[in-house]
């Protein structure tokens, strides 16, 4: 906008939507093109600018009313599981739906942030896993930084998550154990273990055969899947200390017991979409799922 007044000069100017002024200027240059920044979501606004002189009546000067309109796809931010990475989404699926896709694949020895044909490194964890099955609070640290990547771009303020596997428990550990910014609207977890997964500890499951079986469990004291899955399979063993501390207890729990325990002070809509099948806890079932008490 430019304003002049010949007589006594401006006082101030300001930006008006919908009726309600937004923002207030009082440095004032006149006759040189002004801007006033606001961020809006989508939907339909009227804009006007209103300035008011230093005159003892304090005149006031009005633009035009303006309409505005604003349709940006909503971001999403798609977070692959353990031995997964950009490769295991298929972003067209949300793109055909008017989502604005961002992936986040941390399989590699430099995390990145994947929109478009763009890609976003965080070197500053560089070294963190090279196989996306590292310590998952370290993947939740790469998270918050990827979540603060998406909204200074697009210029919200919480963003939906789609995750699968081990990416629900990234998300769930960012906010509830990291430093959590109150920055997501939605999480969707896709097959996400939220109580651990036997395949994990898989000879327990299986008979105890092969001579590489047995020089891996002699060696590193872990299974053949503990040993291949690094930290992050510890980590998801059914009550490990992640578990007990992510979960906040060492048990069975109704659906809605553990959602409660998410965080109570977070406002985040929860959607968990899971299959039926028992070989991933053949020997670890829990009674009040079943419902025996």
């Amino acid at each position: 906008y430019t304003v002049n007044d010949a007589t006594s000069g401006i006082e101030s100017c300001s930006l008006i939507i919908n009726g309600s002024i937004m923002v207030r200027n009082f440095i004032i240059e006149e006759g040189i093109p002004m801007n006033f920044y606001q961020n809006l979501g989508n939907g339909n606004y009227t804009w006007q600018v209103s300035c008011t002189d230093n005159s003892t009546n304090a005149n006031i000067g009005n633009s035009e009313i303006r309409n505005l309109i604003i349709n940006v796809p909503d971001p999403v931010l798609l977070v692959h599981g353990i031995f997964g990475s950009y490769k295991s989404f298929d972003p067209s699926m949300f793109e055909n739906q008017n989502f604005d896709v961002y992936i986040l694949d941390y399989n590699g020895p430099i995390p990145k942030l994947i929109h478009n044909n763009e890609t976003i490194e965080f070197t500053q964890f560089e070294g963190i896993s090279n196989e996306s099955n590292g310590d998952i609070a370290s993947y939740a640290h790469i998270l918050s930084h990827a979540i603060d990547e998406v909204k200074q771009r697009t210029s919200v303020q919480k963003i939906d998550i789609v995750t699968h596997s081990m990416g629900g428990l990234i998300a769930r550990w960012y906010i509830n154990n990291g430093n959590y910014n109150d920055d997501i609207r939605k999480l969707i977890m896709i097959g996400t273990p939220n109580h651990g997964s036997d395949i994990i500890t898989a000879d327990t499951i299986l008979p105890k055969v092969g001579i590489i079986i047995k020089i891996i469990k002699a060696i590193t004291g872990k299974s053949l899947v503990e040993w291949a899955t690094g930290p992050a399979g510890q980590q998801m063993k059914p009550h490990s200390s992640f578990f007990i501390s992510l979960n906040l207890n060492n048990g069975a729990a109704y659906h809605r017991e553990w959602i409660d325990w998410l965080n109570p002070f977070a406002d985040v809509q929860y959607y968990s979409l899971e299959g039926w099948f028992p070989i991933p806890t053949l020997i670890h079932s829990h009674k009040k799922i079943l419902g025996i008490d």
